[in-house]
């Protein structure tokens, strides 16, 4: 585990217009940081997702960023591969299970997903994996 982290952030979404939301605020908060962000995805069909939605999010605006799978110098990047692409420090974790790379990152974001039972137990199923990894858990 990192030294620096010990926790893992879930934000709180109740509802698919909070996922684009909260996803994108986030993003756009360390963007305007100067911090880069790694976005983890499960699948080329959902980075493509994500891809567009931040060049339309937040409405207006787009966010620069690139889709990744090798070394990247782009400060946004998205990455269906378990590999931290552009050297960032935040990882937002949008994969099935807790990041098997979590430890490289200062930060970790997870969504707390209740817009159904099933993904609300899904959500909680990675809090308690990360716990059992020595984690804590910090709800947003």
């Amino acid at each position: 585990m990192s030294k620096s982290l010990k926790a893992i952030i879930f934000l709180k979404v109740a509802n698919n217009g909070a996922k684009i939301k909260r996803l994108c605020d986030a993003i756009s908060h360390y963007f305007l940081r100067s911090q880069a962000v790694l976005i983890t995805v499960p699948t080329h069909e959902i980075a493509a997702y994500i891809d567009q939605l931040l060049w339309s999010h937040p409405e207006g605006k787009f966010i620069p960023h690139s889709i990744a799978t090798t070394k990247t110098t782009e400060k946004i990047a998205i990455a269906n591969v378990q590999q931290n692409v552009n050297e960032s420090k935040i990882l937002f974790n949008l994969c099935p299970g807790a990041s098997p790379i979590a430890d490289q990152f200062d930060t970790v974001l997870e969504l707390l997903d209740s817009t159904t039972a099933d993904k609300l137990e899904h959500s909680m199923s990675k809090q308690r994996e990360y716990e059992k990894l020595g984690y804590t858990i910090l709800e947003r």
